[in-house]
Parts: C-alpha cells; structure tokens; sequence
C-alpha cells in the first residue's frame, strides 16, 4: 500500500517502492530506517504555545539564536554554512542520491504565533530544492551580491521579518524581504512535502556528503546540469511571479474599469437614461412588426401544407416577408450605433459601457 504525505498534495512518498519523488518529477530510491515510526509526526501549521518565536517579531536575530543552541547544533550549523555555496553548486548530484538529499539541517525557522511547526527539521535537498524552484529572490541579498538564505523569522501578519543569508566565505548577515510571505509559504511547502520520507528513511550527515563529493570531482556534465537546473528553476519561478503580478493586475485594471463605469453613468446619469427609454421603446415596436411578420410567415406555412398555395407561390410571397425582417434589423442596429456614436463623441463614455447600461 502506497502512503502519502497527508500534510502535502503532492504524493512524494511511496513506501511500497521505497522512493520519493522530488519536485522535478526524478524519483529517489530510500533506504529504511531499521526502526520505523508507528506513526508518522506531521508538521502541519498551528499555533505556538511557547510564544519562542513572538520574541522573532520584536526583532530576536539569528546570531542570537544561533548563540542559545548547544556546541554540537552549534558546530554542525556552521559545518553547513561554511559549505552551503559547495552543496548548491553540487545540487545534481545530492539530488539523486536520497540520503543525501535527507541529510538534516539544523536550522530551526519559524513564525510567529505558528513557531517552528512547518520548518521543523529541513534537510539538504529541501534547501537546495527550495534555493532552486523557490519564488522570490532568495539566492541574493538586498544589494544583489550573491547570498543563500537559510534562516526564517518573522510575522506572517504584519509582514515584519528578519531573517538570514550566509555568503560564499560563510559569513552570515541579517536580510528583510518586502514579500515575506512568499518566503516562507514556499520553504514551509517544500519542507511539509517530505515530512514522511525524514521519518522513515535514512540520511546521510551533512559531514558524510561533504566527504562524498570531495571524493570524486564533479564532472563537467554535472556541473552544467546543476547550472542548467538552477537556470531553468529561476526562469519557472520568475514566470509564476511575472504570471501572479499578471492576475493582480488584471483584477486591478478590472477594478478601475469598474469604478470609471460607475463614474461615467452617473455623469451622464439623463442622456444615458433618455436613451434606453428611446431604445425599449424602438425594440419594441420593432419586436411587434416582428411578431406580425412571424404570424404571416406561419399562415403561408399553413396554406402551403394545405395545398392551397404551390412552392413557387410560397417562395415568391415569402421572399418580402424575409426581406421586411431583415430591413427591420438593420433599422435597429443603426439606431443603435448612431446613438452610441453620439453619446461617446465627448471620449469619456464606451460601447461597453453604454451597452452594459441599456442591456441590464
């Protein structure tokens, strides 16, 4: 039976085939831990009850975390970021290997009043997954310099964050994102997809990736491939972004359209009115000529099916009938656009908007 990951809707986890299914649709092969959990812990959002990380919001940084955490957390934080530039340009090759790709992060990030539920124990494919396909820029730091962001803090309310990038040389610095938000709905997402895989599968340390790769020099192909996977990520997540500011735009340029309409027909309230009373009236009356019309047509119907008139008499006295009908259409639409023609001369009113008025 194939389990999922409930707290994503994103199967990733197949405990039949003993595999994971990364976010570029590559599948890992993992290997079980010798104890499994009887059951498996989400990581879902809720609300914090230590109230650690409201302290976030009044402005607790990293470093003063970071300085909380005991030497061993403390030494294994800084093994990975003084590599965390090495493991990114390595991120072929750790993702696809799965216990590489399971490798924990000690990082503890959160929001808050929800604290560290959603960030709980990351992992090295997470980072390099998220630093890839993540929205927003989070490979940079505000002045554009090259900087991985690691660390998340901040209110998911008020927007105010302080959160963390370390640069190529390890060294770390405090950064504020304008769209927090997206920050860390996209780590959390990325994080909760894998819940089930950190519980029943093993990992490496991050110690033991290290050794790994700096046993065998990365070959040029894979060095290309992370390159193309770190382009092609960008580009995919630039799109969403240029594609989520399309929406809003377009709901904004709808809004506007909206207001302008209701400020058009209150201007021009008694034209717009004297008009649509003119039309009902002519629809109207081109409405009855066209029942009368209908009623002709039915009863020269009736006296051809009786035999009373012939084909080629039906034909020839239906042919004026069609041709008054048709007549009558154009007599309407050209009511109609020589007095929109009029009424949108002076360039505020539209067709849409005149139309929409005398329609509903």
């Amino acid at each position: 039976m194939t389990t999922v990951n409930k707290s994503d809707e994103n199967q990733c986890v197949n405990t039949t085939d003993r595999t994971i299914t990364l976010i570029n649709g590559s599948t890992l092969v993992c290997y079980p831990k010798a104890e499994q959990p009887d059951s498996i812990q989400e990581d879902n959002l809720k609300l914090d009850t230590t109230e650690e990380f409201l302290r976030i919001s009044k402005g607790k940084s990293f470093q003063k975390v970071w300085e909380e955490r005991d030497i061993k957390e403390r030494q294994e934080l800084k093994f990975f970021l003084d590599h965390a530039f090495y493991f990114y340009k390595n991120a072929d090759r750790i993702l696809k290997d799965s216990r590489m790709f399971l490798s924990p992060v000690p990082v503890r990030s959160g929001l808050a009043y929800s604290g560290t539920s959603g960030f709980n124990h990351p992992t090295l494919g997470i980072y390099l997954e998220w630093w890839i396909y993540g929205k927003g820029d989070i490979t940079h730091d505000q002045e554009g310099n090259d900087a991985l962001i690691f660390y998340i803090a901040g209110s998911p309310f008020s927007g105010a964050n302080s959160c963390s990038c370390v640069y190529p040389d390890g060294k770390t610095a405090v950064i504020h994102h304008s769209s927090f938000s997206t920050v860390y709905s996209g780590f959390a997402a990325i994080n909760r997809r894998y819940t089930e895989a950190k519980q029943r599968y093993e990992a490496y340390t991050l110690q033991e990736v290290w050794e790994i790769l700096s046993a065998t020099e990365q070959s040029e192909e894979s060095k290309l491939a992370t390159q193309l996977m770190i382009q092609a990520g960008k580009a995919a997540a630039m799109i969403d972004t240029l594609n989520e500011k399309i929406v809003r735009l377009n709901s904004y340029n709808d809004d506007l359209y909206k207001r302008l309409e209701q400020v058009c027909i209150k201007l021009y309230h008694e034209e717009l009115e004297t008009f649509r009373e003119e039309y009902k009236r002519t629809k109207q009356e081109v409405d009855n000529e066209f029942t009368a019309l209908m009623e002709q047509r039915r009863e020269l119907k009736s006296q051809l099916k009786k035999g009373v008139l012939d084909n080629v008499t039906y034909a020839k006295l239906l042919h004026p009938l069609d041709q008054e009908r048709y007549s009558l259409e154009r007599q309407l639409c050209a009511f109609l656009d020589e007095n929109i023609k009029r009424l949108t001369e002076n360039g505020d009113l539209t067709r849409h908007i005149i139309e929409h008025y005398i329609y509903n």
